[in-house]
């Protein structure tokens, strides 16, 4: 009896182990970090390229001396005047303007080209997040929540998983969306069973012992099973990630060599899909144990008749 009472013990601190694992794997957005890098063909580097040069040529017509000039003046463009315009009209001197102009505009496009700044990305079941932030000698604190910036865009994971804003062909992202979904749909139903059966372990919800211990072990090991699965899953939707985004890092790593930063471009695997085997681990150790101990219940049960 004694031994029985350790047992069912240790099948509960498991339990309790694998309950907190799983709710970390679940609910934490980080089963997916990638680092991208920021090149003149994305988008807003393109407009405000386009934007300043624009903004070049209005301020270095020698005729432009009443603000006007022929087109259309987005407002970004308008404020760059607005701000230019009363320092180099100060000087006097047309050379002095197209030299200081230049300046600031080279500076300008210099920062928008600055490739340590660079893209990043988490995801997990609930939200896919990106933002944009400088390069840091220990990238892995970029995935940590305090080292973020403040601005972010997060959008539901579930909807639009990384890396639906790539430019992936849609057939190439269409066919392998389905690991995801499956992932998705496996992890809840780990997390809704692991969670009967911690109800089952604090509410006594069978009056006897073996047979609540029975059916509390089965339902850690399909919470188990369940996780086990939506692992398998994952896997095979990060390789098909990685097999798309292959383009797009091999163009990181061709110009993060030509300057010399040293990042290692990429998609890999996140805090949360570490959780996950040792959340499966403990359910199944828990589950085993639960079992075990409706098994020894049922001899002593067959002994006393």
């Amino acid at each position: 009896m004694a031994g029985d009472r350790r047992t069912l013990n240790c099948a509960r601190y498991f339990a309790v182990a694998a309950l907190i694992f799983f709710f970390l794997a679940s609910c934490t957005n980080y089963w997916l970090h990638a680092v991208t890098c920021l090149h003149e063909n994305d988008t807003v580097v393109v407009k405000m390229r386009d934007e300043l040069e624009g903004l070049q040529g209005y301020l270095l017509e020698p005729n432009n001396t009443n603000g006007q000039k022929s087109g259309t003046v987005s407002p970004t463009t308008t404020v760059g005047i607005d701000i230019l315009n009363g320092s180099v009209k100060s000087s006097g001197k047309y050379e002095y303007q197209r030299r200081y102009v230049n300046y600031l505009l080279d500076l300008t496009l210099l920062s928008l080209k600055d490739f340590s700044r660079l893209s990043y990305q988490h995801e997990g079941f609930f939200w896919s997040c990106s933002f944009i932030d400088r390069k840091d000698k220990n990238l892995l604190s970029k995935f940590i929540y305090f080292y973020q910036p403040h601005r972010k865009c997060c959008t539901q994971a579930f909807q639009s998983p990384f890396p639906s804003k790539e430019g992936i062909s849609l057939a190439e992202f269409q066919s392998n969306l389905v690991y995801h979904q499956l992932w998705s749909v496996l992890m809840f139903l780990g997390v809704v069973f692991i969670t009967i059966g911690f109800l089952g372990i604090i509410f006594k919800t069978c009056h006897l012992n073996c047979c609540k211990n029975k059916t509390v072990g089965t339902i850690f090991l399909l919470a188990g099973v369940s996780f086990l699965i939506s692992i398998i899953m994952y896997v095979l939707w990060m390789s098909a990630v990685i097999e798309m985004m292959a383009k797009k890092i091999k163009v990181c790593n061709s110009m993060g060599n030509k300057r010399n930063y040293g990042v290692n471009f990429g998609v890999n695997y996140g805090w949360s899909f570490i959780a996950a085997p040792f959340g499966i681990l403990f359910s199944f150790i828990a589950g085993s144990l639960f079992i075990k101990i409706s098994g020894n219940d049922g001899k002593e049960s067959e002994g006393m008749i």
